[in-house]
């Protein structure tokens, strides 16, 4: 412990330069292995805080609010001989308190230790520690929310947040509940936590801060995707009240001037140019403005201001649209992680239980071996940075490998189907073909273009094809069922004939039954 002020002054400015140091130093250094990777930028981090804490203390200590500071400057500035006496007085303190410490030895700092410390990380499984996302809590939240949420699978749940983003969630007018906020704000929190878990060396407060600065100014100039309606300013008085702020000022304008000004926000425009400006006089003296005036001055069928629960429903939209422009900031800092969770859940979807456990229990075995000082590229490592042979394109595994070869027939992933409706995207294999229709990607194609998704559409993969069959669907909603012209028959030889025609041919003893 410092004695002077002096000498703590001295002790923190070391500290810093340490700390510099020992970042510096850490930095230098180049791991491969994800797990030591993770653990440098934890320590490093770990620096950056006390050089950030030493140098607070430091700008107290400068400032001097006790004055310790000026007091010992003047005592070893004193040329009367008053810094001599101040000097041997700390000496003989000195002496004293080691004298009464004995000979133990100070403990160094162990630089050594302080680089290979390595930082307990909590990961869950899922997270394989720190690769991917684990929003498995979430997707069971939006599964079972009645009011805005959709059955799905986990892969398509991901899909939503990758490709449309925290929009893409629900309709707009899901979106009104409390509990929509709710919901995306503890996706948010987990994003929050796994980004400094992942990335503690990254400054996430200042680029949240900078999201909710934009927002907010986008929103004032209803600038919002998806929420423009909400945003639209409210039509605004051609006439400058403060300037013609009484009634012959108003009239001097003319009564056309007035019915305009008085149309332009809602309010009634009949009547004289005297009363016309009074109900403009009356529109400033209103506390609050137009949205508090009496509804008695509203032309009819105007909608003008906003009642105090719209107001109230207006500020949980906002707070909705908030907490998704903070989820999509997330999201797009997050964006590598998102896709490679994408990516790891398609891989387990080839792969058996047995042959998950035995990778998993690699991986760990790798992750568990210690860095050593200059070392490189461990065996596996440079396995998986060698050049990977191949020749057939096969999807690659847990490991980077290429698939086996009978894994890869047996789901028929060498099948390729294109459907234009979502945009020309390609599905390999036949399961994975016909599972989409039902997800996401196809709805969204098919709202995109004006149609709706039913169970005929199933199967339907051209854009032509699909306005096609729903014109057919709408003209049979138009004309209704017809039984005898709708309904088919089927004779003893397999010909298929409407129920009409059937029962006259069966009349005349054409066909049999």
């Amino acid at each position: 412990m410092a004695s002077t002020a002096l000498e703590r002054m001295r002790a923190l400015h070391e500290d810093t330069e340490r700390a510099e140091r020992l970042a510096a130093k850490d930095l230098s250094r180049e791991p491969q292995k994800h797990r030591h990777v993770l653990a440098q930028q934890h320590r490093v981090a770990g620096f950056v805080g006390e050089v950030v804490s030493a140098a607070a203390a430091l700008a107290e200590g400068y400032q001097d609010a006790d004055n310790a500071l000026r007091d010992e400057a003047r005592d070893f500035g004193d040329k009367s001989g008053g810094a001599f006496d101040a000097f041997y007085e700390r000496l003989a303190s000195a002496r004293s308190k080691h004298a009464a410490l004995g000979d133990t030895l100070a403990g160094g700092f162990d630089e050594a230790a302080a680089l290979s410390r390595a930082p307990e990380i909590e990961f869950s499984g899922e997270e394989g520690s720190g690769r991917y996302l684990d929003l498995h809590a979430a997707h069971r939240e939006y599964v079972n929310a009645k009011a805005f949420g959709e059955r799905c699978e986990y892969a398509a749940f991901l899909s939503k947040l990758k490709e449309g983003g925290a929009v893409a969630l629900a309709p707009r007018s899901a979106k009104s509940g409390a509990a929509y906020a709710t919901f995306v704000n503890s996706i948010t929190r987990y994003l929050e936590g796994f980004h400094a878990r992942t990335q503690p060396l990254q400054l996430l407060a200042g680029k949240l801060a900078a999201t909710e600065a934009s927002f907010e100014e986008a929103w004032a100039k209803g600038e919002v995707a998806g929420w423009e309606d909400l945003t639209a300013k409210a039509p605004e008085l051609p006439i400058d009240l403060d300037e013609h702020d009484t009634e012959e000022k108003l009239l001097e304008l003319g009564g056309e001037a007035l019915k305009g000004a008085l149309s332009a926000v809602g309010l009634k425009a009949g009547g004289t140019p005297q009363q016309r400006a009074q109900r403009l006089l009356l529109l400033k003296a209103t506390p609050g403005g137009i949205a508090n005036m009496d509804k008695k001055h509203f032309a009819k069928g105007a909608v003008v201001g906003k009642a105090e629960s719209d107001t109230k429903a207006a500020a949980r939209l906002k707070a909705s649209a908030a907490a998704e422009a903070r989820l999509d900031c997330l999201l797009s800092l997050l964006g590598d992680a998102l896709e490679a969770t994408l990516a790891n859940v398609d891989k387990k979807a080839t792969r058996t239980y047995e042959e998950m456990e035995e990778e998993r229990a690699a991986a760990e075995d790798a992750e568990a071996e210690p860095m050593e000082e200059g070392e490189e590229f461990s065996s596996d490592e440079e396995d998986a940075a060698a050049e990977i042979h191949n020749p057939l394109k096969l999807p690659l595994g847990f490991d980077g490998r290429p698939i086996p070869f009978w894994l890869y027939k047996l789901h028929g992933l060498n099948q390729q189907f294109k459907c234009e409706i979502c945009g020309d995207f390609t599905y390999y294999g036949p399961r994975a073909f016909e599972k989409h229709f039902g997800e996401w990607r196809h709805r969204e194609g098919l709202k995109r273009l004006g149609l709706t998704w039913s169970r005929e559409m199933v199967g339907i993969t051209s854009i032509e094809e699909a306005k096609r069959l729903h014109h057919e669907l709408q003209e049979r909603k138009k004309q209704g069922w017809t039984a005898d012209a709708m309904e088919e028959m089927e004779d003893a030889e397999g010909n298929v004939y409407s129920k009409r025609t059937f029962n006259d041919l069966l009349k005349q003893g054409i066909i049999k039954a």
